[in-house]
Order: structure tokens, then C-alpha cells, then sequence
């Protein structure tokens, strides 16, 4: 094709974590993950792409479960 993107970006740095907890009941019978996750922990104004702005601060949570 021959295209070149020639558009330039700002550098940035982003700060993400996650926290998991792996567990077991007693009966063995059922084992899985609770997590909590942190994206852009610091707000951080940034983009990939000109004119195309990321989020802001934002988090999840969740459990898998196997039986």
C-alpha cells in the first residue's frame, strides 16, 4: 500500500494495577479469582492518535469461578 502515518502524539505515561485473589472452598469443589483493576490511575490527558482522546481514571472489578 505504501501508506506512512505521519501524525505525531505527545508522550505520555500511563499508570495501571491490578489486584487478584486466587481461593478454594473447603470442599475443593469450587476455586476462583476476585480482581480489582485501576486504569490511568494518574487522569493522564493522552491520546493514540490525534483528535481520538483515551479515558480518564476508570476501574473494574470481577470473580471467574470453576466448578
Amino acid at each position: 500500500m505504501g501508506i506512512t502515518n505521519t501524525e505525531e502524539v505527545g508522550s505520555y505515561t500511563v499508570f495501571n494495577a491490578r489486584l487478584s485473589y486466587a481461593f478454594k472452598t473447603k470442599s475443593e469443589k469450587i476455586s476462583g479469582k476476585v480482581f480489582v483493576a485501576g486504569e490511568n490511575l494518574t487522569d493522564a490527558d493522552y491520546e493514540y492518535r490525534p483528535g481520538y482522546p483515551m479515558p480518564g481514571l476508570n476501574g473494574m472489578a470481577g470473580v471467574s469461578l470453576c466448578f
